[in-house]
């Protein structure tokens, strides 16, 4: 996926995915909003240094995990200049 391998999790009922890219690590945190009939998601950015930020994502929404996959790790490679 998006030439990142995901290491999937779960967390207090949602799907934490994360990967490596350049050296840090990109996590995904995503769960069912039942109030919105889709998956919100977060992203978090930790540096080679151990600072961990939030990405700045948007719409928060998504239709599936997969598509949650793809959009926070696109955002996540974009904050990490790639």
């Amino acid at each position: 996926m998006l030439g990142l391998t995901p290491v999937y999790r779960n967390e207090d009922g949602r799907r934490c995915a994360t990967a490596s890219y350049k050296g840090a690590t990109i996590e995904v945190v995503a769960g069912y909003d039942i109030g919105q009939d889709a998956f919100r998601y977060h992203v978090y950015v930790t540096g080679k240094d151990g600072t961990r930020e939030s990405v700045y994502i948007g719409t928060p929404y998504a239709g599936s995990l997969e598509e949650a996959d793809i959009a926070g790790f696109t955002a996540g490679k974009e904050k990490l200049g790639g």
